[in-house]
């Protein structure tokens, strides 16, 4: 069994050159699983034991998480079903829109532009979306953990600010993006 605890890399890089790929097919709503067990497209038994670090970035698209002398193990988080949608233009549409999906405790994942998000299909948020106004279309795609919108795993918005939330700590503060006063 090939144990994977951590990601060595990225399909990309010149190290893993020359190395047959092997792929790990995961659901996006498993790429911060702790503990799972599955078998490479290949038949290669996999077992995952995600250390803490791992377990908070969560494995991504074409992360190599092992390699061999002839073949890299990647991770291909399969595609599904996903509701497109391109909400109203207006700040009151888009709080709307935020505390209906939000009351629904749905993911919500950056799409492939700023106006453009994704939500995993469910057929009644298809039909909230469209009677709040959004334009909901229906295709499928990868739902990357890194394109997340979430306040308690981060969220990277489109000027490139990373901004992680946790409230295992007990003080307040300010969300002051690293700003002295």
């Amino acid at each position: 069994m090939i144990l994977v605890e951590d990601v060595l890399g990225s399909a990309g890089e010149s190290c893993f050159a020359g190395r047959e790929p092997d792929y790990l097919d995961i659901e996006w709503y498993n790429t911060r699983k702790k503990i799972d067990r599955r078998n490479s497209r290949s038949g290669a038994d996999v077992g995952i034991r995600m250390k803490e670090a791992l377990y908070r970035r969560g494995l991504r698209q074409g992360d190599v998480i092992y390699a061999g002398e002839r073949m890299v193990l990647l991770v291909n988080i399969i595609p599904c079903p996903c509701l497109s949608l391109k909400p109203a233009a207006g700040p009151v549409e888009l709080i709307r829109l935020g505390y209906e999906i939000g009351n629904r405790h749905a993911p919500l994942f950056g799409g492939d532009g700023p106006d453009e998000f994704l939500l995993p299909f469910d057929e009644p948020m298809k039909r909230m979306l469209e009677k709040l106004g959004c334009t909901v279309l229906v295709r499928e795609t990868r739902l990357l953990p890194e394109n997340r919108v979430s306040a308690a795993q981060g969220f990277v918005s489109s000027s490139g600010h990373h901004h992680e939330h946790h409230h295992d700590h007990g003080h307040s503060h300010d969300h002051d993006q690293g700003r002295r006063h």
